[in-house]
């Protein structure tokens, strides 16, 4: 390899934006990289050509060559598409990169390991015979001992969020600290339902003990209240579900496949977590006796039949939900107080105030069953806690977590009826955590003891969006430690800004915190509240500032996959998922339903890459004639929701659905031309030129 003394090499390979992705193998494959120079005089070095190799893993250390792509004179890094021949189901693939600079240089680079997805026609879906708060599937698997193992992969999913133990190991787990939870993530299960996989040959021994507890989640919980995925059972009723498959390959070339089956599939009820839910919390039992796998798992009984609810399935890792323990806050203050002491009522403030007793948060701090402790992590965070403590009573002892983003004033809001505090100042403000069209929400974690017991305990089934804690126990405890968790599906962060005004930067701060919060699976809302559902116009305004704060490309593309795959009669809606209140997951509302075009746009604007366009404009051609009259200025956009939500005084919704209506023809106008569709792209700028005409005239 001829090198010169000054070079540019390549970091940050990505296939399709990720850099282990999970893709169908039809799905249109691209690869980019980023540059680095060595050079002083960088500005006259750059990239001449490359040249990309394609390989299967296919035992330990070996590889089988599937595609070279020849030099290529090219200065091109992004969206270089794959051309080789089709990839295989099951399989993992590995990719070289060589440059050479216009210096003579040449530099190569390994682009990480990516797989394909799952042939499901032998696996099953099981669930169990009664519903079950969080039921556990099991197997175990005899490996071969006369043959050496070479890799062995699991695929899965779940009707709710699954935890993978293999040989009584969490899978998904990081070096780093990181765990992957909430998995499969949040689509419209009836029409998809995202799949993963994972490499456990490192778990592997003599046999295989594999455990899916499989929790509530956006499936089976509150949150799903108008989601109606009980369409997908013949009794109209929801039940936890799980399918999975395990390849084995051996060294000498066997494969061995194992799927979900009602044979070698049993399951228990995991007495321990008694109840679980993203709204109200986890509560765990820790006097419960173990999980018995005594009964056989049945499949469940669909609709449509096994057959149809295995076609929805979709490999996707694109939406994982990462908790990150290295970005965990300590609490920065607390205090202690007993609830029935308040003082200083008054007209301006009928509550009252709590008299406090400050505690040292680097220390073990001793909690009476007489007193409540509230803890303050100084951020704002859709996450978990984790707390170690220490009973000391020779009794049962419950211990209650209530969680909250602010603190009480002790006021009234005159302004609005029943506004304001829901109790003494300092006390911790709750209210605001269940409003009306989304119903209780009681963000509130609970344990029991037996004994004197120490404990590390955090929920596994649950997230609160909080800033503060409130501690209470039936026993005298000790806490040792406690910190709050965040978790995140935007954890790559690319946009930075700093100054020399304080507020300004605190603000971008809030901004970064917002985005990391609400970005859970898919762009959600309000991590606090009975509510956290896909609100597109929240979506679609902040796309611009999400793609410059964080690495979210394969994110938001796993969006466009969701929001195009809807069970709902509007081709978009304001909603996506459906959820909530079901009229908003039917209508139409400039701004928001608009984000099937506006998304696609804001991606290919940021990355140049075509797919999305390809893949889905067929709907948004469909959406646009649904929208009105393409040679009209005719919308069909509700009337009265939402027009602009957020505006200083009132602005006409009428106003407001012409500019969306013209918006979005000048975005299809380039999309059209983007992929070849010149007639179409014609027809949306004639559309936009008649609206922009009208609105001059009358406005």
């Amino acid at each position: 390899m001829k090198k010169s003394g000054q070079r540019i090499k390549p970091y940050d390979l990505l296939i399709n934006f990720q850099k282990q992705p999970l893709i169908d193998e039809n799905e249109k494959i691209y690869f980019s990289w980023k540059l680095e120079t060595e050079a002083s005089n960088h500005k006259s070095l750059n990239q001449e050509a490359y040249r990309i190799e394609l390989f299967e893993r296919v035992s330990s250390g070996h590889s089988r060559n599937i595609w070279d792509s020849g030099k290529i004179l090219s200065k091109d890094i992004f969206n270089v598409e794959y051309t080789g021949p089709k990839l295989q189901k099951e399989k993992v693939y590995g990719w070289k990169l060589v440059i050479e600079d216009n210096n003579g240089g040449q530099f190569e680079a390994l682009g990480e390991n990516f797989y394909t997805g799952c042939d499901w026609d032998k696996a099953d879906w099981i669930t169990t015979k009664e519903n079950s708060s969080a039921p556990v599937f099991f197997t175990e698997i005899p490996l071969k001992q006369d043959h050496s193992i070479d890799r062995v992969m699991i695929y899965l999913s779940a009707l709710g969020i699954y935890q993978l133990l293999v040989n009584g190991e969490p899978v998904g787990v990081h070096k780093e600290g990181s765990e992957e939870i909430f998995y499969p993530g949040w689509t419209d299960y009836n029409e998809l339902i995202q799949y993963q996989c994972y490499d456990i040959t490192e778990k592997a021994t003599d046999k295989l003990n594999i455990q899916a507890t499989i929790g509530n989640g956006w499936f089976a919980g509150k949150i799903s209240k108008n989601s109606f995925y009980e369409k997908l059972f013949a009794d109209q009723q929801k039940k936890k579900c799980f399918i999975a498959k395990v390849v084995v390959s051996y060294q000498n070339g066997e494969i061995e496949t194992l799927a979900t089956n009602t044979i070698r599939w049993s399951y228990g009820e995991n007495k321990e977590l008694t109840d679980n839910d993203f709204y109200d919390g986890e509560v765990r039992n820790f006097l419960a006796e173990d999980i018995r796998f005594d009964a056989k798992a049945v499949l469940p009984d669909f609709s449509a039949g096994q057959a149809v609810v295995k076609n929805k399935l979709r490999p996707s890792n694109k939406s994982r939900v990462i908790k990150s323990k290295q970005e965990g806050h300590l609490p920065i203050a607390g205090y202690l107080y007993d609830k029935t002491a308040v003082i200083e009522k008054s007209a301006s403030k009928p509550f009252g105030a709590l008299i406090t007793d400050p505690v040292d948060v680097g220390q073990a701090i001793t909690l009476d069953p007489e007193m409540e402790l509230l803890l303050d992590f100084g951020q704002n965070a859709a996450a978990v806690f984790e707390v170690e403590l220490e009973t000391v009573s020779p009794d049962v002892t419950t211990i209650v977590f209530e969680t909250g983003e602010m603190l009480n004033d002790g006021r009234l809001n005159p302004e609005s009826e029943g506004g304001g505090s829901d109790g003494p100042e300092f006390s911790l403000h709750r209210k605001n955590l269940s409003p009306p069209a989304g119903g209780e929400c009681l963000s509130r974690d609970k344990i029991i003891l037996g004994g004197s017991a120490k404990k590390i305990y955090s929920p596994q089934f649950t997230y609160h969006g909080f800033r503060y804690i409130k501690i209470k126990t039936t026993r005298k405890i000790s806490i040792k430690k406690i910190i709050q968790i965040p978790i995140s599906s935007a954890v790559r962060q690319t946009g930075f800004l700093k100054t020399n005004n304080a507020a300004v930067n605190k603000l971008f701060s809030n901004t970064i915190w917002s985005q990391k919060s609400n970005y859970l699976s898919i762009p959600t809302d309000c991590p606090q509240r009975s509510e956290r559902v896909g609100w597109t116009g929240d979506a679609q305004i902040f796309l611009p500032t999400a793609l410059y704060n964080f690495d979210v490309y394969a994110f938001l593309m796993n969006y466009a996959d969701v929001i195009n795959h809807s069970s709902t009669e509007a081709q978009y809606s304001s909603i996506i998922p459906q959820a909530f209140v079901p009229k908003f997951a039917s209508i139409y509302a400039s701004g928001w339903s608009d984000i099937g075009i506006i998304l696609v746009w804001e991606l290919y604007k940021y990355t140049g890459n075509p797919s999305l366009i390809e893949r889905y404009y067929e709907n948004m051609h469909k959406y646009m004639q649904e929208i009105g009259p393409l040679d009209s200025t005719e919308v069909r956009y509700n009337p009265e929701m939402f027009g602009d939500w957020l505006s200083f005084q009132p602005t006409s919704t009428k106003f407001v659905n012409l500019m969306y209506r013209a918006y979005c023809a000048e975005i299809m106008s380039k999309l059209s031309k983007v992929i070849g569709k010149e007639p179409e792209s014609e027809t949306y700028l004639s559309l936009f030129a008649l609206i922009q005409a009208y609105v001059q005239k009358e406005y």
